[in-house]
Formats: C-alpha cells, structure tokens, sequence
C-alpha cells in the first residue's frame, strides 16, 4: 500500500517531464566501473545556491546505488571556460547596442582525458541547468532545463541529455527524481 501511494505522487511529477538523450553509436563498447561528476553549472537567477550541489550527490547516489564507483569531482572538475582570446560572442545589449565578450567553450578533449586517468574512470559527466519562474505571486509557474554531457575516458563526447520538468531542483524531492530519470537514461546506453 505504501509504494502504491507514492508511485501515485511521483506520477505527477513524471508526467510533467520530457528527456531527450542523444548517444553517438557504440562510443561506450564497454561496462565502465567508474564514474566522475564534474561541474553542474547553475544558470537560474534566482539565488539557490545548493541546488547543484544537491543534483550532483543525487546523480553519485544513483550510479553507487546501482553498483558503480561514482566519484564527485574536487571544485566541480571540467566546466565551461572562457574560449581563447580572439573568440568573442555579441550579446544584445539595451535599446538594440550589443556588447563584445569573450566566447564560451566546453572542457577540452584533453582536459576531460587527463581527469578520467587520474582517477581511474571510464565516463565524465558534465552539464548544467537553468530555472525560469514566470507568473505572479498567485499563479508562478517554474520550468527547469537539465543538460548533461557525457564523455568517454579518452575525453571525446558520448553523448547528451536533455531534461525539461516543471519543477525547481532547489526541492531535494525533485532533484532525486531527476537525478534517477537522468542516471537510468544513461545506464540504459552501457552495454
């Protein structure tokens, strides 16, 4: 009786949510035994300053629970970082003006590599999500955007997800369904 009712709350929460995965065919031939969680970027204006954290150790304690050696990251590991000088990007500025910054790129090849052989481990997973609260006080409505970027240990890119839900990550709850939709996506692709 009691996992009936709880599968019927969680029924709402997935009914609401849309993954989208894209994994490059037979990029990962092997089981890996380990896995790293780098950086989880937050782009949400509003001040939630553990939520990342949260989804980070909800995506370790998924991967553990299902047998592998999930190891999160020192300082977050490979995160986007400014392209080299001479890359900019324009960005709209007020009243039509644009501003010049400097582009940014994914962690290199290289940089993804060198961490994998440090810690002994087959795939690096990196990403972010970003939160939008529209409405009034009476009515808000809030959509979250998780991007996972899964790469294999020579540093080439596996694959990525997508994973769109109307739910803020600030909510632990929420954050370890997303966190167990994203890491059963995944687990779905090994072999």
């Amino acid at each position: 009786m009691k996992h009936l009712l709880c599968s019927l709350l969680v029924i709402p929460i997935l009914s609401c949510a849309n993954i989208d995965a894209h994994f490059r065919k037979n990029v990962l031939a092997s089981r890996p035994g380990a896995i790293l969680i780098g950086r989880i970027e937050s782009r949400s204006l509003a001040y939630r300053p553990f939520a990342a954290a949260n989804l980070r150790e909800s995506l370790r304690f998924e991967f553990f629970r299902h047998g592998f050696r999930a190891e999160l990251l020192e300082n977050g590991g490979p995160a986007p970082h400014e392209a080299a000088p001479g890359d900019t990007a324009d960005i709209p500025g007020p009243a039509g003006s644009q501003k010049r910054r400097a582009a940014v790129s994914a962690p290199g090849r290289e940089e993804i590599a060198a961490l994998c052989r440090a810690h002994s481990a087959d795939v690096c997973i990196a990403g972010s999500f970003s939160e939008s609260e529209t409405g009034d006080y009476a009515d808000t409505t809030i959509r979250t955007l998780v991007s996972l970027q899964v790469y294999d240990r020579s540093g080439e890119k596996a694959g990525e997800l997508r994973y769109l839900c109307d739910d803020t990550i600030a909510d632990a709850a929420a954050a370890k369904t997303v966190a167990a939709r994203l890491a059963e996506e995944i687990l779905a692709r090994f072999p």
